[in-house]
């Protein structure tokens, strides 16, 4: 359920759960404790990465669920099982050898075969094509945590401007537990957000795994505005500095499209209306770096969020 099926407990609980079949809240509250569980879990992996990452000489930044899980959202109602770590490139050896040094294997996880250690040709295809390395998994408490190593906001390594290093120099301590570990500030965050959202959106790799538009990118956007308390012209500032206009006004021009109760935000509908794009065909785009091809979608954006295979709907798009 696109992971958030906790969510959706949490909301009907808060409301009639009555009006709704028992077997299907029954349903729900079993992932709801599975997902508490997990969490917790996940917590004691961000502390043991907190402790390996304590004296490192690189900068590096915890994404995603790793900060969203213990500081954004209630417990139970956003789980995973990886980390996401941001690195500066030229970083991107020293951290595998601390991670190697702990014990992780760079591969896969397979139910029947354990942790596989990944080809040479997974590793260099992956980094060239989209700015990822292959998953470093290490088994802790019989669950496989996955650690993965960020290092560009799109699908291609850095060019000249280096804008991880720029998000880097501007990091946040987050104290956690009995340590603190490195994060982004507030307004880098949620811009990084919305790139990953693009680049996962807008790149075949992904369409074609179903991997695209899941609920979870959009709602932790959504859970994002409704409890952080922007700056929305230093935001709007930063955006044009870092020069994402085009994937920021992306993410949130469609997080707008499920979660209608945004477009009550003044502030932020100022944003996308500044940052609104005289031409919007890029919004349906989808590109395929193997190929060097673009493909166009011509259904409405409900429309293709709801549909099951997405690839199917996808036309070559052939430039007028």
């Amino acid at each position: 359920m696109n992971r958030v099926a906790s969510i959706a407990y949490k909301n009907i609980k808060g409301n009639l759960l009555t009006s709704f079949p028992k077997q299907f809240v029954d349903s729900l509250y079993a992932i709801y404790k599975m997902d508490c569980s997990r969490n917790l879990w996940f917590r004691k992996c961000i502390l043991y990465m907190e402790r390996i990452l304590q004296n490192v000489s690189f900068k590096y930044a915890l994404l995603k669920g790793a900060y969203l899980i213990p500081n954004v959202y209630p417990l139970g109602c956003r789980n995973s099982n990886d980390i996401d770590i941001l690195l500066d490139e030229k970083d991107i050896s020293n951290c595998q050898d601390v991670l190697i040094e702990n014990g992780f294997v760079q591969g896969f996880y397979n139910p029947q075969q354990g942790i596989v250690p990944a080809s040479r040709k997974d590793i260099v295809f992956s980094r060239i094509n989209y700015g990822e390395t292959i998953p470093f998994c290490k088994q802790i408490d019989n669950e496989v945590l996955m650690i993965d190593l960020n290092f560009s906001l799109d699908f291609k390594p850095e060019g000249k401007r280096n804008l991880v290093r720029e998000m880097l120099s501007d990091r946040k301590k987050v104290i956690f537990q009995d340590g603190y570990y490195y994060s982004l500030s507030d307004n880098d965050f949620l811009i990084h957000l919305c790139c990953h959202l693009y680049k996962e959106a807008t790149t075949m790799n992904w369409v074609a795994e179903k991997r695209d538009l899941d609920l979870y990118k959009f709602s932790d956007i959504n859970v994002l505005m409704m409890n952080v308390k922007y700056d929305y012209e230093k935001l709007f500032e930063r955006v044009i500095d870092l020069e994402v206009s085009k994937e920021f006004y992306f993410a949130l021009y469609y997080t707008l499209k499920i979660y209608v109760q945004l477009t009550r935000n003044d502030a932020l509908n100022n944003i996308l209306r500044k940052l609104e794009p005289k031409d919007k065909r890029y919004l349906d785009f989808v590109f395929d770096p193997k190929s060097n091809q673009y493909y166009q979608y011509k259904q409405p954006f409900i429309e293709r969020f709801n549909c099951k295979n997405r690839e199917e709907l996808l036309e070559v798009y052939m430039d007028e």
